[in-house]
């Protein structure tokens, strides 16, 4: 696995990864020769980011490489695709089938709870005094997984191909009336508690700002979704939090 402690860091699935498993170095460089070393039968990676070594890990084994979740459509044909290749094809159709089930259940939650379904979702960070914020576009994935459940996604700014829009704090004063979801790190968590900027927002003097976990993956597979989905029912108090 690349990036093994990062993996384990944000990928925080109930499936952990078994205890054999090798660190390959970074996902931008991995470490061909300890690859080698393993004989895998099968590499999955992201295409871009073996564009210039996937000559040389075709060498190695057979490699199977994908452009990104950008969908649920795209993530389903990936999960099936992958199944397919392992020989787990019924298993695959299961954990789509308890995804959806999860968006239905979801969806049932959200209509009848009369809450406002509008949202805006982000990622955040705050560094050398400046905090920046993306915000998803329609066409990005987690943005589908929430409209999916009754949500309405409320940024409206012209989709591109990463699904994202990267803005600064002034930007956030035109947005009201809705729910701000966003996923930042512990190191900026005082930025949210003492900047009078971010305080003076309205959705965050409405308390309606809600910060998810940190270990969220929002482009990753059936239980990335399905935790995803969770981390924003908690937020809304729709679900009991179990965590300690």
């Amino acid at each position: 696995v690349a990036d093994l402690e990062l993996y384990n860091t944000l990928v925080n699935l109930p499936i952990p990864l078994s205890q054999d498993a090798v660190d390959v170095g970074s996902r931008r460089e991995p470490n061909l020769e300890v690859i080698a070393t393993l004989k895998p039968d099968l590499i999955i990676a992201a295409s871009w980011r073996v564009t210039e070594t996937y000559d040389d890990l075709s060498a190695i084994a057979p490699t199977l490489t994908f452009e990104g979740s950008s969908d649920l459509e795209t993530l389903t044909d990936y999960f099936t695709t992958i199944a397919l290749v392992l020989n787990r094809e019924e298993v695959a159709l299961q954990r789509l089938e308890e995804m959806n089930q999860h968006f239905v259940a979801a969806a049932a939650l959200i209509a009848d709870s009369g809450l406002n379904p509008a949202f805006v979702l982000s990622q955040t960070w705050y560094e050398e005094n400046i905090a920046t914020f993306r915000l998803f576009t329609g066409n990005a994935m987690p943005v589908e997984i929430l409209t999916n459940i009754g949500l309405e996604n409320t940024w409206t700014a012209e989709p591109n191909p990463d699904g994202f829009t990267v803005v600064g704090i002034e930007a956030l004063a035109e947005i009201e009336d809705t729910n701000f979801f966003f996923i930042t790190d512990p190191d900026s968590a005082s930025f949210y508690e003492e900047s009078p900027l971010w305080n003076s927002l309205s959705f965050v003097q409405a308390g309606t700002a809600y910060r998810l976990n940190d270990d969220l993956w929002l482009f990753g597979g059936p239980i990335s979704a399905q935790r995803f989905v969770d981390a924003v029912l908690k937020a809304l108090s729709l679900i009991e939090d179990e965590s300690p």
